[in-house]
C-alpha cells in the first residue's frame, strides 16, 4: 500500500508538471500572432507506397520587437500548423529596432536565399515579398527597403529574413553616433584655438 500511495502521488506530480507546462506554452502561444507562410503536401516513398504528410512553415510575432519562426509536419495540415506555431513560439528571439524601422542596413544569406534589408523614412512602407513581409510585420518593422538576390522560395526567404533580423544591432548605431559627436566636438574644439590664435595676432 505504501508504495502504492508513493506511486500515484509521483503520477500526479507528473501530470501537474505536464499541465503547467501546457499552460504556459498555451499563454505563450496566445501572445503571439501567426502568419502561414507556405503549406505544402510532401510524399515519402516508402516500400510498396507512398506515405503523404503536410509541412507548414509559420511565423509568429507580437509586433513589439519579438519574432520566430519555424517548419513543423503533420499527418494533416492543422497538426503541421500546430507543431509549427508551437516550435516558433518557442524559438521567439529580440529585435533591435529604432522606432519602427531597423536601425542598420543587413546582409543575410540563408542557403540558396540572399536578402538586403535597408532601414527607410516614415510613410515607405515594407517593400518586400510575401514571405520576407509577413516576418517583419510580424516583428513591428513598418518602413523597410529589401532587395531578394537568391532563390524565390518563400521558406528559404523566411528563414532569410528572420536570420537578417536576428544579425540587428543596436549598439552599431549607438557607437557611430557616438563618433560623430565626438568629431564634431574636437572640430569645434579645433576652431575655437585657431580663432584664439588670429585674434592674438
Amino acid at each position: 500500500m505504501p508504495e502504492q500511495r508513493r506511486n500515484q502521488r509521483i503520477n500526479r506530480g507528473s501530470r501537474d508538471r505536464k499541465k503547467g507546462r501546457d499552460n504556459r506554452r498555451r499563454q505563450r502561444e496566445g501572445e503571439f500572432e501567426r502568419k502561414l507562410i507556405k503549406l505544402r503536401r510532401v510524399a515519402k516513398v516508402r516500400a510498396g507506397a507512398k506515405r503523404l504528410r503536410f509541412s507548414a512553415v509559420v511565423a509568429v510575432g507580437d509586433r513589439k520587437g519579438r519574432v520566430g519562426v519555424a517548419l513543423g509536419r503533420g499527418v494533416d495540415p492543422r497538426s503541421a500548423l500546430e507543431k509549427a506555431t508551437k516550435r516558433a513560439s518557442s524559438d521567439v528571439v529580440r529585435v533591435d529596432l529604432i522606432g519602427d524601422t531597423i536601425p542598420h542596413e543587413v546582409y543575410a544569406k540563408y542557403r540558396a536565399s540572399k536578402l538586403i534589408i535597408k532601414p527607410a523614412g516614415p510613410g515607405t512602407g515594407v517593400i518586400a515579398s510575401n514571405a520576407v513581409r509577413s516576418v517583419l510585420e510580424l516583428a513591428g518593422v513598418r518602413n523597410v527597403l529589401s532587395k531578394q538576390l537568391g532563390s524565390r522560395n518563400p521558406i528559404t526567404n523566411a528563414y532569410c529574413a528572420f536570420k537578417a533580423l536576428k544579425m540587428l544591432d543596436k549598439t552599431r548605431i549607438i557607437e557611430r553616433k557616438s563618433k560623430n559627436l565626438k568629431r564634431k566636438l574636437d572640430n569645434s574644439k579645433k576652431d575655437g584655438a585657431s580663432r584664439a590664435k588670429k585674434e592674438k595676432k
